[in-house]
């Protein structure tokens, strides 16, 4: 996915899938291709979700082969890759005829709500045992990334608090600072009325006064 339009349905449709059981994972790589959401529903069975936002992207999809020189589709159909697939687009970007008849369509509608058009064909896995490493993967970086994110907003919260103290310290220094100029003030004038005084005594009584 390249744009921010599609990043949003796939973040829309982690949501959507996860709050109907399962586990949805963006992003996760598998025989040299990267499936938009792979998700692991409560029937055990692994269903690839592509998203597509453009015709053109949606038809060089299939164009998609790996280091191996295999095609993507080709792979479904043989099934050597998951169990269901289907492709997820606004409506009317794409004529349900043009997407082969095995593959499921499903509608991004806005705000979180999709609908199934068509519903996959199941494609018969002979081995699972790469899907299930590819899976696994991806949920351990996942959690690794997670663990780093909370570790990220801890020190970040910690170093927020202790800029949050040093800014109210230096509140409080500015403040001190700022007294500490008035008394000075306050002080000269003080002097300054003293000296006046001693000069109009010295006057008056011809006494040096030494300052």
């Amino acid at each position: 996915m390249a744009d921010k339009y599609a990043d949003r349905i796939a973040e829309e449709l982690a949501d959507y899938l996860t709050k109907r059981g399962g586990i949805a994972v963006p992003e996760c790589p598998h025989n040299g291709f990267r499936s938009d959401i792979l998700y692991y529903n409560e029937d055990n069975l692994f269903v690839d979700f592509e998203i597509k936002t453009t015709v053109s992207d949606y038809f060089n999809d299939f164009q998609k082969i790996n280091k191996y020189r295999e095609r993507r589709h080709e792979l479904y159909t043989s099934g050597e890759l998951f169990n269901r697939f289907y492709f997820v687009f606004p409506p009317h970007l794409v004529s349900e005829k043009d997407v082969p008849i095995e593959y499921g369509i499903m509608h991004y509608l806005g705000n979180c709500n999709f609908e199934v058009v068509r519903h996959s064909e199941n494609f018969e896995l002979e081995d699972y045992s790469h899907i299930i490493n590819s899976f696994a993967l991806c949920l351990a970086r996942r959690n690794e990334f997670y663990l780093l994110e909370d570790k990220y907003n801890s020190d970040k919260e910690y170093s927020d608090y202790r800029c949050f103290e040093l800014e109210q310290k230096l509140e409080r220094l500015t403040k001190d600072f700022m007294n500490i100029c008035d008394q000075r003030e306050n002080l000269v004038d003080e002097t300054e009325r003293l000296k006046e005084t001693l000069r109009v005594y010295e006057s008056r009584y011809g006494h040096l006064i030494n300052l």
